[in-house]
């Protein structure tokens, strides 16, 4: 009979063993694929960012090329508003272009801003974003279609973007 208890003994002690290695290569994966997940959200949400913003360029794109065919392209300052010419609307172009994708954002934000009118409907206003050295500016893009969306470019001052840019027209 003692047999018989060691037996059973002998067992128990091995279907511990065995649950704590299920339970610790169950714990593994779990972990793994927490980790995973993670990864994988992190680079769908860059990957479907860029994507935004190539959307965001391909918009901005057509509208420049709209106001370049057909010399509609305004600025409004905040204290006048002015023609802006056809190489100059393609330079914004470019200049979005190169300085974003930043961040996005959901909301147009507060500050000093310039807006051009492309004469499509669609406008692209520039706003300065608050920072230590204001360099930070808010593309926010709509067009005539219900299209909008904004990214915040670094590196980039309302200043610099005004007078190299936004230039008058020599013959005004």
């Amino acid at each position: 009979m003692a047999e018989m208890y060691d037996y059973v003994k002998n067992n128990e002690s091995k279907r511990k063993g065995k649950l704590r290695k299920e339970w610790k290569v169950a714990a593994l994966i779990v972990a793994v694929v927490i980790v995973l997940g993670t990864i994988g959200g992190l680079l769908w949400r860059k990957i479907s960012a860029g994507n935004r913003f190539s959307d965001f360029c391909a918009e901005l794109s057509a509208a420049t090329t709209y106001a370049y065919k057909h010399d509609s392209a305004t600025v409004n300052n905040g204290t006048e508003t002015y023609r802006l010419t056809g190489e100059n609307t393609y330079e914004v172009y470019q200049c979005v272009c190169v300085y974003g994708p930043g961040d996005e954002r959901r909301s147009v934000p507060e500050g000093d801003s310039i807006t051009i009118d492309y004469g499509n409907g669609a406008t692209l206003t520039f706003v300065k974003m608050d920072d230590e050295d204001g360099s930070k500016l808010c593309f926010c893009f709509s067009d005539g279609d219900g299209y909008k969306h904004n990214f915040v470019a670094s590196g980039i001052s309302l200043q610099y973007l005004n007078g190299r840019y936004l230039k008058r027209e020599k013959n005004e």
